[in-house]
């Protein structure tokens, strides 16, 4: 009933331990084996004691192997980006040169080929399509996008650069002192609150303008050059391209010419090579009609609109004020 008194190893079991082991181990406490099994249980525990300890030496003498790191990059500076290295900057240098270099060829090319474009056009041809001629005015001391004359009275600066600028104006088409009181010697006026304001209509090649004869033609908004129109002998109607001018401040307009209108046959063409030919003829070219403005407010900016009218010109009053005319504002500071 009992088992015979004999020799106990007392092994401490782990959980990681072999499945090979722990069969042993549990066949040798196991109770009814057969005669083979009991000498292997006298046997186990001996192998089992001396790998035991074995590990255990192993384990004990064994230098810790180096961690090994994550990346074999060395850590960067203080002064780089948060995971950039050396490698990276020159790569990120390398990109950045090469899409300079890039954009810039391209740069190159299209300013190149804009240029060789734009020395292909004549200059007596117009670039920009237009269904019916515009209305401009002088002096243009500002941009394209603001329509405004501004100017100081005793800045001798201010003066000088809209006379030089008249100047060069009238003297191309050859209408230099043709205004009346609208002359150099004043200063076109704008030394003493009554500035001139030269505007000139565009010429299209093919266009022909169809004259308005009969003050009913005109809008009833314009009643002021209905009777215009009506004052005037039956010979001074035909064949003018009608101007007409409103401002929103009080003072006294005067047209230069008086008929403030322009001869037909001046802007009338029938195609690019008879519009070239008058261009080179030496007659006057009479497409400007001058307004002379007396008592302007002062320090106070203030808008004149201006508008052509003609059978065949479309004039909008709502949308698109320049459809048809001009508008633009004078301020005169002091």
């Amino acid at each position: 009933m009992y088992e015979p008194a004999g020799n106990y190893v007392l092994e401490k079991r782990f959980r990681h331990k072999n499945d090979d082991e722990d069969s042993a181990a549990f066949q040798s406490t196991s109770l009814g084996a057969s005669t083979s099994q009991a000498a292997n249980k006298e046997s186990a525990p001996e192998t089992s004691a001396s790998n035991f300890l074995l590990k255990s030496v192993q384990k004990v003498y064994q230098l810790p192997k180096k961690r090994r790191s994550r990346s074999k990059e060395p850590i960067p500076s203080k002064f780089a980006l948060p995971g950039q290295t050396k490698r990276n900057k020159l790569y990120w240098l390398k990109t950045l040169v090469y899409y300079a270099l890039f954009l810039a060829g391209i740069a190159a090319l299209f300013s190149c080929c804009f240029l060789a474009y734009m020395s292909t056009l004549p200059e007596e041809v117009p670039r920009v399509s237009k269904y019916q001629p515009a209305l401009i005015y002088y002096p243009n001391l500002e941009s394209y996008y603001i329509n405004r004359i501004i100017w100081n009275e005793q800045n001798e600066e201010d003066i000088n650069r809209i006379v030089k600028q008249i100047n060069s104006f009238l003297k191309k088409f050859r209408m230099h002192g043709k205004f009346g009181e609208c002359t150099e010697f004043d200063s076109y006026g704008y030394k003493d609150q009554s500035p001139c304001i030269f505007l000139k209509v565009n010429r299209i090649a093919g266009f022909r303008v169809d004259a308005i004869e009969d003050s009913k033609d005109v809008s009833w908004r314009e009643h002021g050059l209905k009777r215009h129109i009506e004052s005037l002998p039956s010979h001074e109607r035909k064949g003018r391209l009608w101007i007409t001018c409103r401002s929103d401040a009080w003072l006294d307009m005067k047209y230069i010419p008086r008929s403030r209108s322009i001869p037909v046959e001046r802007l009338n063409s029938k195609g690019l090579k008879n519009l070239n030919y008058q261009r080179s003829t030496n007659y006057t070219d009479e497409r400007i009609v001058a307004i002379k403005l007396r008592g302007i407010p002062l320090n106070v900016p203030f808008t004149v609109r201006c508008k052509m009218f003609a059978k065949n010109i479309e004039v909008d009053y709502y949308r698109n004020l320049d459809i048809g005319g001009v508008n633009f504002d004078i301020h005169a500071i002091v």
